[in-house]
């Protein structure tokens, strides 16, 4: 009995030890293999791309290509570059995601880990097949748009595309297949059409194929409220027949381009493949569009923020979003706040990378409310410490169409209940976009007129100074206006502008030193007031901000014209070193210059 209870106790131990230690064979057969664990997540998320006639440089259709390159994928993907997918997990679902789950990403580093073992081929799922032809079907309108040779270097291209649509009557387009004609040099791809003939007109007046330039200047516009592009690896997808788009007879299309030479010579031949819908669409969408064009990075800065809102007069559907920018850009928010106070997040990037931008689509639309407040809240990053940076030494960045400028563009394609609300709601659209439009370009004129002032050509810089106020009558504008006429010696016209701005704005800095100055040289006695320009030029040089070269500089003339040079002196000393800061090296000049002038007994 007591032999067999020392057995049983053995037995017991052994099959506990079994338990905690699984055998050699066991550990093996856990080891995650290609064939059964790799392989179905490359096939998934990977071959839109990397397959042999794909817009990757190389293949993952096979063992060899993946066991070979298997080390740079575990890194890839657990730097999460790979698959490109930008949009954060959490903040709200996209159809489609490129994401790899954390439980995938570990299993690929145990693959990599363990000598990237291929496993039992019968277990290899089948490859997946791409059509040879298109995706969707054959086309019922096939459009092929002029070749387009890329020069073997240089920079980035953008070019854009002509061809006039050869249909005879309205249509109704319910998908278009791009095929951008060359993956190997074409970054990203995107649609317009022109209902006019400047598109035309503009690709006439090159030698080459189309037109070049990011930002299109002819009247090319996305159609009927829809953001159309192509990236690589995006999946063609039918739209609902019933949200079509139309195009008219006489409608050119008009393909922008991005490309970027790579030392070989490359040809682009693209073609659209249209669908149409049977009948007139029953439901419109329309673009809600933020375009900051109120850029100036300064060289260093690394949380420069840009922001904007519009608030919703209509309810309305979220159907997708667009998000645009170049470089700098680092983190992009996009979110909408209902009347009650509460927050949906739209859009979550935290790493931006322009290099794989693309449009994203809802899972499910997202309904906002009549009364919510949409904004795009954009974060800059313009250090040396920006891996993305093409500046080296950082420099000033402004908005503008080359990819080493900046933009801050957010496209949200919305869905309103009713056609009058769609109404409603473009006419408000066009209203927030033409104000925001003039405050624009009110800022760059009066920029303008600023250097142009300072380099002592008045009667061109008072031309820049109306038309500022032509499109703004805000205090600067006249406090700007008033400054110039009264360098020019009309005082009158200067008193009427510098009593204006300090009726906007009583304690703003511009105003007060135009009204010191008109009041310190005005010529006839009864106005001029010495006592009362120099309290004014107190006033202003303590209201001015540190980062205000213009304003610092309006000061130091303040000071001036009321005979206390040190202190112009040292105003323009601090105008210079906000412009300094600011990377505006034209501006850091002609203050130069304006210190020179103040600094001469």
């Amino acid at each position: 009995m007591r032999d067999a209870l020392n057995l049983g106790g053995i037995c017991l131990l052994v099959l506990a030890a079994a338990r905690a230690a699984p055998p050699a064979a066991a550990a093996q057969r856990a080891q995650p293999t290609f064939a059964k664990d790799i392989a179905p997540i490359l096939y998934r998320q990977c071959l839109g791309c990397h397959r042999p006639d794909g817009s990757a440089p190389f293949s993952l259709l096979s063992y060899q290509d993946a066991r070979d390159r298997a080390a740079p994928i575990a890194a890839a993907v657990e730097a999460r570059r790979m698959p490109p997918w930008l949009p954060e997990r959490g903040a709200v679902r996209f159809a489609n995601e490129r994401r790899l789950t954390g439980q995938e990403i570990a299993l690929i580093r145990r693959w990599v880990e363990a000598g990237a073992p291929e496993g039992d081929k019968a277990a290899l799922p089948p490859a997946p097949e791409f059509p040879d032809g298109w995706q969707l079907g054959e086309p019922d309108l096939v459009v092929e748009l002029p070749a387009y040779r890329v020069p073997r270097h240089g920079t980035d291209v953008y070019r854009n595309l002509v061809v006039p649509l050869p249909i005879g009557e309205t249509r109704y387009v319910g998908a278009v297949e791009m095929r951008p004609g060359n993956a190997r040099v074409v970054h990203h791809a995107r649609l317009m059409v022109d209902t006019t003939a400047s598109s035309r007109e503009m690709d006439a007046q090159d030698a080459e194929p189309g037109f070049d330039g990011m930002d299109v200047m002819s009247h090319a516009m996305t159609p009927g409220g829809f953001f159309l592009g192509w990236t690589p690896g995006k999946v063609p997808t039918r739209g609902a027949d019933d949200m079509a788009w139309p195009i008219e007879p006489g409608t050119d299309l008009v393909l922008q381009l991005h490309l970027r030479p790579n030392g070989q010579l490359e040809v682009v031949r693209p073609l659209m493949g249209f669908h149409f819908a049977a009948r007139s669409p029953a439901r419109r969408p329309t673009l809600v569009l933020f375009n900051w064009k109120a850029i100036d990075i300064p060289p260093g800065k690394k949380d420069y923020v840009v922001a904007d809102s519009y608030t919703l007069p209509v309810d309305v559907q979220v159907l997708g979003v667009y998000p645009h920018a170049h470089y700098l850009a680092t983190v992009m928010d996009a979110f909408a706040e209902f009347p009650d106070g509460s927050e949906r997040r739209l859009l979550r990037i935290k790493d931006w990378d322009f290099n794989w931008q693309d449009e994203y689509r809802y899972e499910e639309p997202i309904l906002i409310p009549k009364g919510s407040t949409l904004t795009m809240r954009y974060v800059y990053d313009n250090s040396a410490g920006n891996p993305q940076n093409p500046n080296r030494p950082p420099k000033r960045v402004t908005y503008g169409p080359n990819s080493t400028d900046e933009m801050g563009d957010l496209i949200l394609q919305v869905l309103p209940r009713t056609a009058e609300d769609r109404a409603l709601l473009e006419r408000d659209l066009a209203w927030k976009y033409a104000a925001q439009d003039a405050g624009w370009f009110a800022d760059r004129e009066l920029a303008r007129g600023s250097l142009l002032a300072l380099r002592g050509d008045y009667a061109q810089a008072l031309d820049h100074f109306r038309a500022a106020l032509d499109n703004r009558a805000d205090a600067r504008a006249h406090a700007a206006l008033a400054g110039a006429l009264a360098v020019q010696g009309e005082f009158p016209q200067a008193l009427l502008h510098a009593r204006a701005a300090l009726q906007l704005q009583p304690e703003d800095a511009l105003g007060l030193a135009a009204m010191a100055r008109i009041l310190a040289q005005h010529p006839d006695p009864a106005t001029r007031n010495p006592g009362e320009a120099r309290t004014l030029a107190g006033r202003a040089a303590r209201a001015v901000g540190a980062e205000d070269a213009a304003g610092l500089e309006a000061v130091a003339a303040a000071y001036a014209a009321t005979g206390a040079r040190g202190r112009a002196a040292r105003s323009i000393e601090r105008a210079m070193a906000a412009a300094t800061r600011a990377g505006d090296d034209s501006l850091g000049v002609a203050l130069a210059n304006r210190l020179e002038q103040y600094r001469r007994p």
